[in-house]
């Protein structure tokens, strides 16, 4: 996450973080985002169950999963829990850079 942020405060992006699922959670239901970077693998809620949330009262801000995981049908799998991409860790910076981008160009 520190080397995602570093890339992130470099292109300008104001960023918020959360140590865990619930913390994110309680970040978004007080407020409203661009865009969401979610890590599938987070302690109390993962990212899946997280957006899950989300979707029930946003099905429109774009999620990006960000995870280490592969497994079969991982982006049909994704796509099912809500997601609009993922990126891969570890990550190149312009890939990150062009989805984030893309995603926010179609909000």
């Amino acid at each position: 996450m520190k080397i995602a942020m570093r890339f992130l405060n470099g292109w300008g992006a104001k960023i918020e973080t959360a140590e865990n699922g619930q913390i994110a959670w309680d970040l978004i239901r007080r407020r409203s985002y661009d865009l969401l970077l979610v890590d599938l693998e987070m302690p109390l809620m993962d990212g899946k169950e997280l957006l899950q949330q989300v979707r029930n009262i946003d099905r429109e801000i774009p999620a990006i999963a960000f995870t280490a995981a592969v497994y079969d049908n991982m982006y049909e799998d994704l796509v099912k829990h809500g997601f609009n991409g993922w990126l891969h860790k570890p990550f190149r910076p312009d890939e990150m850079h062009r989805k984030i981008l893309k995603h926010l160009v179609r909000k």
